[in-house]
């Protein structure tokens, strides 16, 4: 917490009391706040540097001179990290400008031990170039403003606003045609930009300066400190309706009369920062060294150390914990789940992977009733020693059921029998709008599209990343080959909804697309998991190690395409908002023989049904342990893992030769003057949104994400001709296409945080604002440079094609 530690007061030339308070962060207030000393010649200044009108931060520096008491009085105030010594000034008891100390530089005079000169400088918005952004979410201009203020310290300082700058958005009518709304003066809490626009692609955060900086300029606001208030306004607003009009009071001989520079041509490039990475592969991160317990797998049941096998099979520890605390950006998981992350010996396939495990027997021990011809036989040791649970029907139906054809019962009811409970739930990530509007959206209509990926581990093998035949036939090869010509197909359910601001679900993914959200729907959206080999060879697993899912064409994938992509296509939703994918429990396996129209009836007589791999259904034999894939209906219970890897979410173009939904970069160029030689070039990173931008991190939005229409002077009313770079192109036109004068000289100070000059010598009609000041607090006067400012004319014609 900021303390007092120095306070001085001094009388100026003209009878005005300023005084100078340094604070230091403090846990308790200082014993004695210690008296301040000023130099006689320049104690207080105050240089605002000269900047242009298209630029936003107009920003100063405070010098101060004072007299050291002691040796090395102030050095420890260097000693610290920006923004923790502030300066506070005032004039005549009321606050007038207050900053941070540089920390960068210090400098005082080595030979005496006493009575020399310090000079320490403080900023106001320079503190910003060293603290780096750190929000998340979408968030308002305004917050933007008053979040940079806050991290300079200047959060008690009033803010007020000077604009012309009008808002408004595409409204449906009665009739359902579509029109520009009514036009309605900006606070500045209407257009929202994404925080995500300010990381790069290595997540590394911009400065809050560039930052502050990005958010205003395309909006030709422009920031200042003065006179107890920080004012954001535009030149636009200061000529329209100025704070407050003052003739200028020079109080020196001479003065100096210049030009203002001209522009030939003007151009702003908008760089819309767009990525179509909505959850990542760093979204949720697994901490390792809070994964408590481990267990290592090694080649197989009966040749753990692959004796005589040199170099052959691989080996990998899995390392788990049921604690919530173990990985980061999991917002919710299932309390018989836990976290794992493999490690590798000699298993490139284990080595890394990360996720949730449902189901992993590391012990190889229980499962160890193999004869001579390595059929697995049950262990009814453990159950009813009257059942054959390979065969008994009675057994099957108590442990597993067999249940039907889902085709034909209503929509969305999904797949009956499945313990839906959350498994796992991924944070909120921020979608775009469809800007199609059929129904189902059809892959032809899709300019852009969600791709869903997870791989999963579903298999019966001890090590699931070695191989289960000769000459390892000691890795459950009996429970593998049955299983494997038995899981055709794998669908996991999982639910993806629709938030808005307020945290309500607006809409929910169904198998019939986006539907608005309903309270406890039953899920009907599943990832399918088969291989592409099927059509050739039927005995291809689903699953075998780490799969992928594919394309799935419902509750029945399309088996028979080939090279279907390794990932969901999922519609973007009908409004923007905020996305939470949930994976949930249970599995449904087909066998080949569920497949419509298969012909295959060798293994159930009603070709249509499914088996359900639920590790919430009950096993009082404890079947799982031990019971291996004898050749019955116990899919359940043949199953050694169950691990999921942790999904990723991406927007992509639906494209067949470019994927990658990036925006390209707008660019826009105005004639200004011909006959002159410079140019003017701004580059922002945050501007107007265009058709193709859905995924444009920094086009202004508006609340609930849609587009928002921004003008100042445009008086278009073509909703495609309403971009606030033609603004501020009309700004550079109509202050650099001619001459401008320029004075500069020393004068009274101003006394209003704003003010609109008038001068004398000039014509009655002239105005000027301040292009540059200096200070000084002992005289009572500043060096002030001032521009002319005229009226923003302008029309379509000054815009290149």
């Amino acid at each position: 917490m900021l303390q007092t530690r120095f306070k001085g007061s001094l009388v100026n030339q003209r009878g005005h009391i300023w005084t100078a308070e340094i604070l230091q962060d403090n846990p308790t207030p200082y014993a004695t706040v210690a008296p301040l000393t000023f130099d006689a010649d320049e104690p207080i200044t105050i240089e605002w540097p000269d900047t242009q009108k298209y630029e936003p931060i107009a920003g100063a520096t405070a010098t101060l001179n004072i007299i050291s008491p002691a040796d090395r009085t102030y050095i420890d105030m260097y000693q610290v990290q920006p923004g923790h010594v502030m300066l506070r000034l005032s004039l005549d008891g009321k606050p007038y400008w207050q900053g941070t100390l540089d920390c960068e530089t210090y400098e005082e005079p080595y030979q005496a031990a006493a009575g020399y000169t310090v000079t320490l400088t403080f900023t106001d918005f320079g503190c910003l170039d060293r603290l780096k952004f750190n929000a998340l979410g979408r968030h308002s201009v305004k917050w933007y403003i008053t979040h940079c203020m806050q991290a300079a310290g200047l959060d008690t300082t009033a803010l007020t606003l000077h604009t012309t700058l009008q808002h408004t958005r595409i409204v449906t009518l009665t009739d359902g045609t579509t029109t520009l709304g009514n036009w309605a003066k900006a606070t500045l809490d209407e257009a929202y930009i994404d925080a995500a626009n300010f990381y790069d692609e290595d997540g590394t955060p911009a400065t809050l300066h560039d930052v502050l900086h990005d958010v205003m300029q395309p909006l030709a606001l422009r920031i200042i400190q003065r006179a107890g208030k920080v004012a954001v306004y535009d030149t636009n607003a200061m000529l329209q309706n100025p704070p407050a009009t003052a003739p200028i009071t020079w109080d020196a001989d001479e003065q100096t009369l210049s030009v203002d520079t001209l522009a030939q041509e003007a151009t702003i490039k908008f760089s819309p920062y767009g990525t179509g990475e909505l959850i990542t592969t760093d979204t949720a991160t697994i901490k390792t060294d809070l994964l408590t317990q481990s267990e290592k797998i090694y080649n197989s049941l009966f040749n753990p150390y692959g004796k005589d096998l040199e170099g052959w099979g691989s080996t990998f520890t899995f390392h788990h914990s049921p604690a919530n605390n173990a990985a980061t950006g999991i917002t919710n998981k299932h309390p018989q789940a836990q976290y794992f992350a493999l490690t590798s010996d000699r298993s490139k396939d284990a080595d890394g992977a990360q996720g949730i495990a449902r189901l992993a027997l590391t012990n190889p021990l229980p499962r160890t009733h193999i004869s001579l011809d390595v059929d697995y036989k049950p262990d009814n040791g453990h159950g009813d020693p009257t059942k054959d649970y390979c065969t008994d029907p009675t057994v099957e139906k108590r442990y597993e059921g067999k249940y039907a054809n889902p085709t034909g019962v209503e929509s969305g009811a999904g797949l009956h029998g499945v313990l839906l409970e959350p498994l796992f739930t991924m944070p909120r990530v921020w979608c775009p709008a469809a800007t199609y509007n059929q129904p189902y959206y059809s892959l032809q209509e899709r300019a852009l599209q969600l791709q869903l990926t997870m791989e999963l581990l579903i298999d019966t093998r001890y090590n699931p990343f070695n191989t289960a035949d000769p000459p390892d036939i000691w890795n459950e090869k009996g429970a593998t080959q049955w299983a494997d010509v038995r899981k055709a197909a794998v669908l996991i359910p999982y639910m993806l909804r629709l938030y808005n601001e307020q945290e309500q679900n607006t809409y929910t993914l169904t198998a019939a697309g986006w539907k608005e959200a309903i309270l406890n729907p039953t899920p009907s959206t599943y990832l399918a998991y088969y291989s592409n080999e099927w059509a050739s060879d039927r005995n291809k697993p689903a699953t075998s190690g780490w799969t992928k899912n594919k394309y799935s064409l419902g509750l029945y994938p399309s088996f028979k395409q080939q090279n279907t992509p390794e990932y969901e296509p999922i519609p973007l939703p009908p409004e923007p908002g905020y996305l939470e994918l949930q994976i949930l429990t249970g599995a449904a396996v087909y066998d080949d023989a569920d497949i419509p129209d298969s012909g295959r009836t060798d293994y159930y007589p009603n070709s249509n049904t499914y088996r359900l791999i639920d590790m919430n259904q009950p096993d009082p034999a404890n079947l799982r342990a031990h019971s291996v894939g004898c050749y019955s209906y116990f899919i359940n219970y043949a199953q050694r893992w169950i691990l999921y890897k942790f999904p990723t979410l991406t927007i992509v173009r639906n494209s067949a030769t470019n994927h990658d939904p990036k925006p390209d970069d707008a660019e826009y160029k105005a004639w200004v003057n011909p006959q002159a030689k410079d140019n003017i070039s701004i580059d922002t990173t945050c501007g107007t949104m265009l058709s193709d931008m859905e995924t444009a991190r920094g086009a202004y939005r508006t609340a609930d994400g849609q587009k928002i229409y921004l003008r100042r002077t445009n008086t278009a009313t073509n909703p495609d001709d309403l971009r606030i770079e033609y603004d501020l192109l009309g700004l550079i036109f109509s202050q650099y296409a001619t001459r401008h004068t320029i004075l500069e000289g020393e004068a009274i100070t101003p006394t209003a945080p704003l003010t609109l000059f008038t001068e004398r010598a000039q014509p009655a009609t002239a105005r000027f604002i301040t292009m540059g000041e200096t200070l000084n607090a002992i005289t009572g006067t500043s060096t002030l440079k001032v521009v002319e400012l005229t009226p923003e004319t302008w029309t379509a014609n000054i815009l290149k094609s």
